[in-house]
């Protein structure tokens, strides 16, 4: 049976939100009221980590070739293009996308992120063709946040015994405090007034976080 369901940015927190799509007035639902500009639809399929994929997702393929995911009403249905055409002249970036592309073993296909949250990810040009670096060096993944940078990150999550792997954003939120959230879920946090007995390194490695490196 076809899922439906959808996710949109809560006005009140910022957060992802997920569910029925409800209308009330002029005002959109999912859950809780969010920004009708960050609506979404669950297109059915899932990257190689299991992390469900929606409209305006960013997914690369075998690590390269960022492409759009967005529903086309020209074509009745999700399409794909590559980054680097959207801005082109002339030119329809949309590709109608067979279920044999989406199975086929020899295409590694992940999610980075997403049309909001990762702005830098929609430039275009060639550079958007080479491919993403991540790293588990929790040190610059510190100080990147000090320096006020909002990272993109994959981490583990348990459902039903099984580990699966989401994208998340990682941010500082207050003084010595650093948060790693997805979906409204925090998955890893450290507040280094707290005196825990782990550190920031800790905290990273049992959600077995790994980022991307930006500007490589």
């Amino acid at each position: 049976m076809r899922i439906i369901k959808f996710r949109g940015k809560s006005l009140n927190t910022k957060m992802w939100v997920y569910g029925d799509l409800n209308h009330r007035g002029k005002r959109t639902f999912i859950e809780y009221e969010v920004d009708c500009k960050t609506i979404s639809q669950f297109i059915g399929k899932t990257d190689k980590e299991g992390t469900e994929i929606y409209e305006h997702d960013i997914i690369s393929v075998n690590g390269k070739y960022p492409k759009l995911v967005k529903y086309i009403d020209e074509y009745a249905c999700f399409c794909l293009a590559n980054i680097s055409d959207l801005n082109k002249e002339w030119t329809n970036p949309w590709q109608q996308i067979s279920p044999d592309w989406w199975n086929d073993f020899k295409r590694e296909i992940r999610v980075i992120g997403n049309a909001f949250d990762n702005p830098e990810l929609m430039r275009g040009g060639s550079t958007m063709n080479i491919p993403y670096r991540t790293s588990r060096d929790y040190q610059l993944l510190k100080k990147l946040l000090d320096e006020g940078k909002e990272i993109v990150c994959f981490a583990d999550f348990p459902i039903d015994n099984r580990i699966f792997r989401d994208v998340c954003k990682a941010r500082k939120i207050g003084e010595g405090r650093y948060s790693i959230t997805c979906r409204g879920c925090e998955y890893a946090s450290f507040w280094e007034n707290h005196n825990y007995k782990w550190t920031f390194e800790d905290e990273m490695q049992m959600a077995n976080i790994e980022f991307i490196e930006p500007n490589i």
